[in-house]
């Protein structure tokens, strides 16, 4: 834990300083557990890597966090028949990899950032695969945790008491397990449970999550490899605040829907209109907003065009963003998501399609769509031609997909004149 200067230590720090200092000081240390068991703790250290194997790579090391689960550098691997040891293809029984030394570092006057260089070993080249795998690759997270294996935490009468048992993040998982570093979604906010596992192990516990920022091996005389693993990570004051070292692309979508249902609000309450109720011949009531032409001409919203409208290229009405907080973060998640789209068909022949009387692009951030248009037919000598080739844009709309795993075919539509258009959807 990062100490801020000019800021008093945290009460529970202090209280832990304040007897740790009295247990080693005591003169009948004789009769005194607590000396005993302070002096019987063992220090313990993990690193957890949180690469998730896919593609082909899975078929030969098993898809998700599998790899990761049984290749944590720790004292000893769950299930090993010789504790300690591996069995390897080429060296046959080797010691299994671990961890020599970690160095970890609060850099700045108020511990805004956080490296650590961990030190290990490992004995053939089958495990040097596995390492390079989780360990070495740069941007991969990674979780470090450390700590004591007895601890003092007060009980109910205000006494310390003595526990032995310290539950890491970072363990195989288990189906009872609600809070795992290797959950398949991992953990939301990380950092809030390592500062709940602070408190909880009477600040026997530590931890830095962060990523791969560089790494080297070496062999060793004897045949093994020495490798180190530099991380950074930002500190205690920075990781307390809401911050994602990490969002995926489901939480831009959940954040977009809102922000977006959110600005269409705004924008109805600016589109003037009046409340109707109307009651059907059976006795429901209907309640709708009516307009006026003149009101309905200037309808403004940021709905994006539908399936059906990008697949015809039809009218869309142009996007508009109210000028608020909401709708000025509208306006940027819309333009992530046209980046996001652009940066996708780059290297293609495509363009973005918008509609040509009101220049509005034919994407979608709710839907996660867009129209993928623009394929000119070519001769053999690379001559461009009047008119679309089809079966190009499909061969083009093909390779997109295969280059681009989490996009997928909605619809595609062959005009007898006109643009060819086919709609794409990001998965997540």
């Amino acid at each position: 834990m990062n100490y801020i200067s000019g800021v008093p230590l945290d009460g529970e720090v202090r209280s832990q300083l304040i007897f740790r200092q009295d247990a080693m000081g005591l003169v009948d240390r004789i009769l005194n557990g607590t000396y005993y068991d302070m002096q019987k703790r063992i220090p313990w250290i993990i690193m957890s890597s949180g690469v998730n194997i896919q593609g082909d790579t899975a078929k030969i090391y098993g898809a998700g966090s599998r790899l990761a689960q049984n290749n944590q550098l720790k004292a000893i691997q769950p299930g090993q028949a010789l504790p300690g040891y591996q069995s390897t293809e080429s060296l046959g029984v080797r010691p299994q990899p671990g961890i020599l030394t970690a160095k970890v570092h609060s850099h700045n006057r108020f511990g805004s950032l956080r490296t650590a260089v961990v030190s290990y070993v490992c004995w053939s080249r089958e495990q040097l695969d596995i390492l390079e795998l989780l360990y070495m690759r740069p941007g991969m997270t990674v979780l470090l945790e450390w700590g004591h294996s007895v601890y003092f935490t007060k009980n109910k009468s205000g006494q310390y008491t003595a526990g032995d048992v310290v539950v890491p993040l970072a363990r195989p998982l288990t189906p009872q397990d609600k809070v795992n570093f290797f959950q398949e979604k991992g953990i939301k906010n990380i950092q809030e449970e390592i500062n709940k596992k602070r408190s909880t192990y009477g600040y026997a516990y530590d931890a830095v999550y962060g990523f791969i920022k560089n790494f080297s091996w070496s062999l060793r005389p004897d045949g093994g490899y020495d490798c180190t693993t530099s991380i950074v990570s930002a500190g205690d004051l920075v990781e307390s605040m809401k911050i994602n070292f990490y969002i995926s692309q489901k939480d831009v979508h959940e954040r977009t829907v809102n922000v977006f249902n959110k600005v269409n609000q705004q924008l109805e309450a600016q589109n003037g209109g009046r409340l109707v109720t109307l009651t059907t011949s059976n006795g429901n009531k209907a309640t709708f907003i009516a307009y006026t032409e003149e009101e309905r001409a200037k309808l403004k919203s940021v709905d994006s065009p539908s399936v059906d409208q990008m697949i015809y290229l039809s009218f869309v009405r142009p996007v508009t963003f109210p000028d608020t907080p909401d709708g000025a973060e509208a306006k940027e998640l819309y333009n992530r998501f046209k980046e996001r789209v652009a940066k996708t068909i780059s290297g293609f022949q495509q363009r973005i399609e918008k509609n040509q009387k009101t220049q509005t692009l034919y994407i979608n951030p709710i839907e996660k769509t867009f129209a993928f248009t623009g394929t000119y037919g070519g001769g053999e000598d690379g001559a461009v031609k009047t008119g679309y080739n089809y079966d190009l844009f499909i061969r083009e709309a093909e390779a997109l997909i295969a280059k681009n795993p989490e996009v997928e075919f909605v619809e595609g539509r062959l005009p007898k004149a006109g643009v060819p258009a086919i709609v794409l959807r990001f998965k997540n």
